[in-house]
C-alpha cells in the first residue's frame, strides 16, 4: 500500500503511462518527462514492482531509468493505460474481489493489473491478497 484512499488521475499521468510504454518499446533507457503534477504514487509502485529500475522528480521533469534496455532484454513487459473504451471482460472497469479473481486466472501470473483502491494504488495480486477489488488502470503482460 504507497497511499491512503482513491485518487483522481488527469492526462497527464496516463500520458506518463503511454510515455513509459513508448520508451520501453523502443528500448530507451531513460525516459525524461514534463510535468506538472506529481505522479510519486504510481512510480513508486512500479519501482517496487520491478517494472522499473529508478526515478528522480525535479520540479518541472522526471527521469525514469527503465528496466529493458539495461537489460538488454526485448521480451520485457509492456504496459498498457485502460479506458474505458476497452473492454476486460466486462464494460465497466471497475472489478469487485470475485471479478478481479476470475480476470486474474484468465490471464494469467504473468499479467499485472494497477488498480486505484481506498487502500491507494496496488497491483491485482495484492488486491487479491487483501481481498478488495477497484478501478482498473493500467494493464502490464
Amino acid at each position: 500500500m504507497l497511499t491512503s484512499g482513491k485518487q483522481h488521475f488527469n492526462k497527464e499521468f496516463f500520458l506518463l503511462i503511454a510515455s513509459i510504454k513508448k520508451a520501453s518499446d523502443k528500448g530507451s533507457e531513460l525516459l525524461f518527462f514534463k510535468k506538472r503534477n506529481s505522479h510519486s504514487s504510481i512510480l513508486q509502485l512500479l519501482l517496487t514492482e520491478g517494472f522499473i529500475i529508478a526515478y528522480q522528480e525535479h520540479v518541472s521533469f522526471l527521469i525514469v531509468r527503465l528496466k529493458s534496455a539495461v537489460q538488454g532484454n526485448r521480451n520485457t513487459k509492456t504496459f498498457s493505460v485502460l479506458n474505458a473504451t476497452q473492454r476486460i471482460g466486462r464494460k465497466n472497469l471497475t472489478v469487485s474481489l470475485q471479478e478481479l479473481v476470475k480476470l486474474q486466472r484468465r490471464e494469467g501470473m504473468s499479467t499485472y493489473y494497477i488498480l486505484n483502491t481506498d487502500h491507494g494504488l496496488i497491483t491485482s495480486f495484492a488486491a487479491i491478497e487483501k481481498g478488495i477489488g477497484g478501478k482498473l488502470l493500467i494493464k502490464i503482460s
